[in-house]
């Protein structure tokens, strides 16, 4: 009887606290009703190749309907711009890098989970994702689960944490053991 009593724990405690499709509709309508957005962000990479996280900062900003600019000032200048389908990576001195979305399933997930994020658009968070979130607006959690064979081979999980319309925090789990935080901090 031990068996069933832990597998329903365990169940439950895998269920949100509190969950109501009404405030995903709301965090999502909040998000969206801002045409633009800027933060300052500060990112902590874990790579399971590296005894220690990388660490930047920097100004990001987001423009409706799909642009993406980070502008990484620490610790080394870099300006990734993800506009439409095509990535870009600047760095002074160093020729511009291109990247297309449509080349790589990896680099259209997570693109589209960063802009997807900010922008609240939630349908393009289902195309690759089971969504669900917990909490009342004023500190809310969008979790995404792997909704796909393309993306379980990319990214185990996913959370953004907000408050109302914003976001405070984008977390990135990655398959191979890499680990992504964003944490911003709007800009008014």
């Amino acid at each position: 009887m031990r068996a069933p009593r832990c597998l329903l724990a365990g169940l439950l405690a895998a269920v949100p606290a509190y969950a109501d499709p009404a405030i995903l509709r709301q965090i999502a309508e909040g998000l969206a009703s801002q045409p633009s957005r800027t933060a300052s962000f500060t990112e902590e990479k874990h790579i399971s190749s590296l005894t220690q996280p990388l660490q930047s900062r920097g100004q990001m900003v987001f423009r409706k309907p799909d642009t993406l600019e980070q502008h990484t000032t620490a610790p080394h200048p870099e300006t990734l711009v993800i506009a439409g389908r095509e990535v870009s990576i600047s760095r002074p001195g160093a020729a511009t890098r291109r990247l297309s979305t449509g080349d790589s399933p990896a680099l259209r997930i997570l693109a589209d989970t960063l802009r997807g994020a900010l922008a609240g658009d939630v349908a393009a968070l289902r195309r690759h994702f089971r969504v669900s979130e917990a909490g009342p607006l004023s500190a809310w959690r969008i979790t995404l689960l792997p909704g796909g064979n393309v993306t379980a081979q990319v990214v185990r999980r996913a959370t953004i944490d907000g408050s109302f319309a914003e976001v405070r925090q984008i977390d990135i789990a990655q398959v191979g053991g890499d680990e992504q935080r964003i944490m911003l901090t709007p800009e008014r």
